[in-house]
């Protein structure tokens, strides 16, 4: 502990100066002197969170050590960020929150908890929740150049079973990886950013008088109005076979039997108030954007968090993509889908509400 450390922690609890000739004493009573000359003088007693505070700037450099050992054992290192501060920042961040306090207690295991709210899960194990939030709020650059999404961190510091992922992806859960999505996140490449051009040829070739698209924007509305040109031309046999092939150019690593049959291609959704439920285009072009994504990235779980709330859902490939499971009950929406937004934005439905 610095000599200014002291000063200002004896300003502090006392309202003056300490004297360049006085030493400031606290005993393990929590009673408080200082001494000039080989004389004692009393000036009172420190509160519990005061002495808390003298032992812990006394031992900062322990605390920097458990600090660090513990960010280590979840796999965050100098080497996990691109700018060459940024795991000092967390560091001195934590340390801030007297956060070798919090390591030792006792966490949860995210495969368990599955959904909540983080900050009310760190509160339960010890972490201010105020502190909680600015490291939530931390969001550097990752090693590979990507923005670490807010939350993230604080994900791995809150759950027993998740580190910095080392095999891709956002984090892993035990040897498994975890894809963190904020809501608004995309399976797919970005518009503008070398995403795959779409074309309807391949599905209109067989049809004696094609449908006008032009003014159509929605791709729903596209394949809803060509499957009617093929029903009214007696070829509907042929649309499924076709619809998938065309499909098949923008999802590649997609199951192309999500395009079924079963499909009510003349339900484009279903209004709810303000509302507009997604219909079952919508839902089967949403199962094979989310499975094409997965499979290309070898993702099996997945996590959606709330950047304002903070509040959090994880779940398997398989929920959501299972006949009743998070798309068909509308807990994963999808925004509509056009010729120009083949991966469009998801949301969690946090709340279970439409």
């Amino acid at each position: 502990m610095s000599n200014r450390d002291i000063g200002k922690l004896y300003s502090s609890i006392t309202g003056s100066s300490l004297s360049r000739r006085e030493r400031f004493i606290v005993s393990e009573d929590k009673e408080i002197y200082t001494k000039s000359q080989n004389r004692y003088k009393h000036l009172g007693s420190v509160t519990n969170q005061e002495f808390n505070k003298i032992t812990r700037m006394i031992s900062s450099g322990e605390a920097l050590e458990q600090i660090e050992e513990y960010l280590i054992s979840k796999q965050y290192t100098p080497d996990s960020f691109k700018g060459e501060d940024d795991y000092r920042l967390l560091i001195e961040l934590l340390d801030g929150a007297a956060f070798e306090g919090y390591i030792s207690q006792k966490k949860p295991d995210l495969m368990t908890v599955k959904s909540g709210n983080i900050i009310d899960i760190t509160s339960r194990s010890g972490l201010d929740s105020t502190m909680a939030q600015r490291i939530a709020r931390f969001t550097p650059i990752d090693k590979t150049g990507s923005n670490v999404g807010p939350g993230e961190i604080l994900l791995a510091l809150t759950f027993n079973d998740v580190s910095n992922s080392t095999i891709g992806g956002d984090l892993m859960i035990g040897n498994n990886k975890l894809e963190v999505k904020g809501q608004g996140g995309r399976f797919g490449q970005q518009p503008g950013r070398g995403g795959i051009a779409f074309t309807f040829d391949t599905l209109l070739e067989p049809l004696k008088q094609p449908p006008l698209l032009d003014g159509i924007v929605s791709l729903e509305k596209s394949i809803s109005t060509i499957y009617n040109s093929f029903v009214n031309e007696g070829i509907i046999n042929q649309f499924i076979p076709r619809l998938r092939k065309t499909l098949s150019s923008s999802y590649p690593s997609g199951n192309l039997n999500y395009i079924n049959n079963k499909i009510d291609f003349n339900n484009l959704g279903t209004r709810r108030g303000r509302n507009v439920l997604p219909g079952d285009i919508r839902k089967a072009l949403a199962k094979l954007n989310f499975d094409h994504y997965s499979s290309k990235y070898k993702t099996d779980l997945f996590l959606f968090v709330d950047k304002n709330s903070l509040d959090f859902a994880m779940f398997a490939k398989k929920d959501a993509l299972k006949s009743g499971g998070l798309i068909d009950s509308n807990l994963l929406l999808s925004s509509s889908f056009s010729l120009s937004t083949l991966y469009p934005n998801f949301n969690f439905n946090f709340n279970g509400n439409i």
